[in-house]
């Protein structure tokens, strides 16, 4: 029997390809539907982005025109709309990229809405002063030299900051709970063959292993994917590598420093000290 035709798709999709072989259903770009369904997620989230950026365009025009905090002085119009363009889109990003990682955490997840938004807000206002005192310097030519003018300015970041984090994440939380319950996306990924009864995610290099009632296999799949499409099910990551459902832990043991999950299909886990609070307080 010859070799398959690396140029054909179907030949590459078929089970029996040797690349297939030994990975379980290992999903290949855009050959089966895993990866689409991912591609049309992904596709999907972009509105949700073009949406941050004309909300951030609007409070900074906003910022322009009523000059606060001393920005009336700048010397001209366009250059007081361009300090707060760059003071609002710098201080939003931010904002986004660390309201995301305390919304996934394991250690932050479960806080109250307000909670992780004022610790972003407070976290996220400090770099963000030094970013205003630069503008400062750029476009008003103030120069902060003194604690109490650090102070100062940070306190008026940490307002403007607030602003944004409190109502974005109220938002964001109360379209979560709103949600339909139903199947998490991951579960798709799952092999039919394994039913969907996860017991828990096992991260080997760039694939991930899936264990279930039925058995384990190997999927392409990046672990950091696998947290944010099982964000509202039942389980909690307990390891970098390791992520398992709650109603699968059969034991816990603790020996000293370390913590040790053993599962409904007898496999033990390690948990690592910065998630060992989270799992006491979880099981």
């Amino acid at each position: 029997m010859g070799s398959p035709d690396l140029r054909d798709p179907l030949a590459i999709a078929d089970p029996a390809f040797p690349l297939n072989r030994g990975y379980g259903r290992c999903p290949l770009p855009f050959v089966n539907g895993h990866d689409n369904q991912l591609a049309m997620r992904e596709l999907i989230a972009l509105p949700r982005v073009r949406f941050q950026v004309m909300a951030a365009l609007s409070v900074g025009l906003a910022f322009g025109v009523m000059a606060p905090f001393g920005t009336a002085g700048a010397p001209t119009v366009p250059a007081r709309f361009l300090y707060w363009l760059l003071a609002i889109a710098l201080n939003w990003l931010q904002i986004s990229l660390t309201l995301e990682l305390v919304r996934r955490s394991a250690l932050t997840r479960a806080w109250t809405p307000l909670r992780q938004a004022l610790t972003v807000a407070a976290a996220v206002s400090l770099p963000a002063s030094f970013e205003i005192i630069w503008l400062n310097h750029y476009f008003l030519g103030t120069i902060v030299a003194t604690l109490t003018g650090l102070a100062e300015i940070y306190l008026y970041v940490l307002l403007v900051s607030v602003m944004i984090t409190v109502p974005a994440n109220l938002l964001l939380a109360r379209k979560a709970a709103a949600a339909p319950a139903g199947a998490p996306a991951f579960l798709d990924r799952v092999p039919a063959v394994l039913g969907r009864d996860l017991i828990g995610l096992e991260m080997e290099d760039h694939y991930l292993r899936i264990h279930t009632t039925l058995g384990s296999d190997l999927i392409l799949c990046r672990f950091s994917d696998a947290l944010r499409e099982l964000e509202h099910f039942d389980g909690l990551q307990v390891h970098r590598s390791w992520y398992v459902a709650r109603a699968a832990i059969k034991e816990t043991r603790k020996d000293g420093q370390k913590m040790t999950l053993t599962l409904s299909n007898g496999i033990e886990v390690p948990v690592s000290r910065p998630f060992q609070k989270a799992v006491r307080s979880g099981i």
